[in-house]
């Protein structure tokens, strides 16, 4: 998707959820629609103050926390703060590095599909199936002593 249709997609989604687009949350937005880091709010808001140095940390925790509860954008799991974001709510996966911290994407078609089992269809109503894989990435399975790897 290129930055415009982004752009265009995300003041769509704030006008049917009611949510005014001011510049700071299409900011907000673009940061994150550019990221493929999936950023903490204060990586967001440390990218917001360089344009908009007044702008505060509260105010970026408010903003993503009210894109996230209109599915505008999505908190991505993970096991440990701090939370981390994500533009794309395209239905995909995620591997985290549970070294650096790294969260990057993961197509659906590299993985394929899984089946729930019938014991949590019986006990949920199964919205979304995502997996998280978790490891150590190539740059810090280098840096790492032989014998803290796997």
């Amino acid at each position: 998707m290129t930055n415009a249709s982004s752009q265009n997609d995300f003041t769509h989604k704030c006008n049917a959820k009611g949510i005014k687009v001011t510049p700071q949350r299409a900011l907000i937005y673009k940061i994150l629609s550019e990221s493929k880091l999936h950023p903490s709010a204060e990586q967001v808001y440390k990218d917001l103050t360089e344009f908009f140095p007044n702008a505060s940390l509260d105010t970026v925790y408010r903003t993503l926390k009210t894109f996230a509860d209109a599915g505008i954008v999505e908190c991505v799991e993970s096991f440990g703060p701090p939370a981390r974001y994500d533009a794309n709510t395209a239905s995909h996966h995620h591997i985290h590095c549970i070294n650096c911290g790294k969260i990057l994407d993961i197509d659906k078609s590299e993985l394929g599909e899984f089946d729930v089992p019938q014991s949590f269809i019986k006990k949920y109503c199964i919205q979304r199936k995502r997996l998280l894989l978790e490891g150590i990435c190539l740059p810090c399975q280098k840096d790492a002593p032989a014998e803290n790897l796997p």
